[in-house]
């Protein structure tokens, strides 16, 4: 798997879909990477590249056992020559630009951090308080991050999806990411948070590739420090808790159709540059057969001038033979009627 290094020094052109993630030192936001993505695959000199020379070929789910108990999303991607590239896609209510802020910001995020993502199977008096006091504090900007990553070894793996036969492409990992984003661009720490993200992406994935996804056997239920967690709930389903003793469920079907959504206009995107590439080429291809045919007549003009010029050259010469034959007979005739007026006075003297 080509590492950071090998991808920033490499001058190879299958890189250029993670130019984004280079820039930003392998980190992007999931949305300036699907933008740098249908940029680099809607400019006319890119337009025979292929979307799927990046392809999906698994997924892997991620816990951190922290406080925080976070999970994220690592794809496997194959592309040319077989080289393989891990990217992470997560959600995170920190902003990376924000990590170096003062001390005094820094510790209201630590503390607002301390009210554990795993509270979503606590049920007690408690953390139903707790729910009512921050619910309405907690809401913020989501941060959903893609990065470059190599293989998550400290981390323990909770699901893990290998497809096969048929393979989402990079361009709908990074719309579907950009998707998932629109149906909730604020993280809320009980429900729109990082466990929502990933078990969105993996339900989609799971519906939309059921013929060609094949799970990978692993425990459905993940030791916590707080108690245990149900991986998955119900499949198609993602159950959200709110903060009360309800849950909001969230098909993926929404997510499908968002996903469909931006898909369908970046592939109109793609046709009207086409097409609009083909008229400008089938312009400049009628521009080039005019300027050719002009450049045709011109010729035809040159060759007709220097054919009249020609002939005007002849018609002088010939007027100049003329006048010099009409000299000639004049001198010869006077020659004539001399001598016949000479023989006339020979032949009267004789």
């Amino acid at each position: 798997m080509p590492n950071m290094d090998n991808l920033n020094n490499s001058t190879d052109k299958t890189v250029d879909e993670f130019t984004d993630l280079l820039i930003g030192g392998g980190v992007s936001r999931v949305y300036h990477f699907s933008l740098g993505l249908t940029t680099f695959y809607m400019a006319p000199a890119n337009l025979h590249i292929r979307t799927d020379r990046w392809r999906v070929i698994e997924l892997k789910l991620y816990k951190v056992h922290t406080n925080m108990q976070h999970e994220y999303l690592v794809a496997t991607l194959e592309g040319p020559d077989q080289a393989n590239v891990l990217l992470k896609i997560e959600r995170t209510s920190r902003n990376p630009r924000l990590q170096s802020d003062s001390q005094g910001n820094a510790h209201h995020a630590s503390n607002v951090q301390q009210v554990s993502e795993s509270v979503i199977s606590h049920r007690s008096a408690l953390f139903q308080l707790v729910c009512d006091m921050v619910g309405s504090v907690i809401n913020k900007t989501a941060h959903d991050l893609v990065s470059i990553v190599t293989e998550q070894k400290e981390h323990e793996l909770v699901e893990h999806l290998r497809f096969a036969n048929r393979y989402p492409d990079l361009l709908e990992l990074a719309m579907l990411a950009t998707a998932t984003q629109s149906l909730a661009t604020e993280y809320n720490l009980l429900d729109r948070n990082c466990y929502w993200f990933v078990w969105a992406s993996t339900g989609y994935f799971m519906q939309e590739y059921q013929d060609a996804v094949v799970p990978v056997n692993l425990p459905m239920v993940v030791s916590m420090p707080s108690g245990s967690e149900v991986r998955r709930l119900v499949r198609g389903i993602c159950y959200i808790f709110d903060g009360s003793e309800q849950y909001q469920s969230f098909s993926i079907q929404e997510l499908v159709d968002a996903y469909r959504k931006c898909r369908g206009k970046f592939d109109s995107a793609v046709n009207t540059v086409k097409s609009n590439l083909e008229a400008k080429e089938k312009y400049e291809a009628e521009q080039r057969a005019h300027n050719h045919t002009i450049e045709q007549l011109k010729h035809e003009r040159e060759a007709h001038i220097a054919t009249a010029q020609q002939l005007e050259t002849v018609e002088a010469e010939v007027k100049h033979l003329r006048a010099l034959f009409m000299a000639n007979a004049s001198i010869q005739l006077d020659c004539v009627l001399f001598i016949i007026m000479h023989l006339t006075v020979l032949h009267i003297l004789l």
